[in-house]
């Protein structure tokens, strides 16, 4: 990858996987699928179960992202409100042979909809009862 890429990471609308986004900088090259592995990342300390290369273009924020630069992470179950930190552990490569080896995301940002519980503390047919959301 050349001077200036970074990465972010979104959890896609699944609570099971993780999107990681490559910005590839100034350069053209773009991940060279064959490099990138389960074993590359750790996502909440775990070894995700899959590692899977886009394999379409997207558009997210008005930003075209080429298809090779999005790596998929499937993991276990998380709850919707987690903010798993992503680690890239090992190392991947762009198709130019540029290597990156080492990058953190504290925090993953998702579109997973909030999980509301009620607790009502006598039945709704009582004169009053208290009503609590978590």
């Amino acid at each position: 990858m050349t001077s200036g890429t970074s990465q972010e990471v979104e959890k896609t609308d699944s609570n099971t996987w993780v999107r990681v986004i490559f910005s590839l900088g100034t350069g053209t090259a773009v991940l060279d699928a064959t490099t990138v592995s389960t074993s590359d990342f750790r996502v909440a300390g775990v070894e995700p179960l899959t590692a899977v290369v886009n394999s379409k273009a997207h558009t997210t924020d008005s930003v075209t992202i080429s298809k090779e630069s999005t790596v998929f992470l499937e993991v276990a179950a998380q709850a919707t409100d987690a903010r798993p930190k992503v680690e890239l552990v090992g190392e991947i490569k762009d198709k130019a042979g540029n290597a990156r080896t080492a990058g953190t995301i504290s925090a993953a940002s998702d579109k997973l909809p909030p999980v509301l519980t009620i607790a009502v503390s006598a039945p709704l047919s009582e004169k009053s009862a208290t009503v609590t959301i978590t």
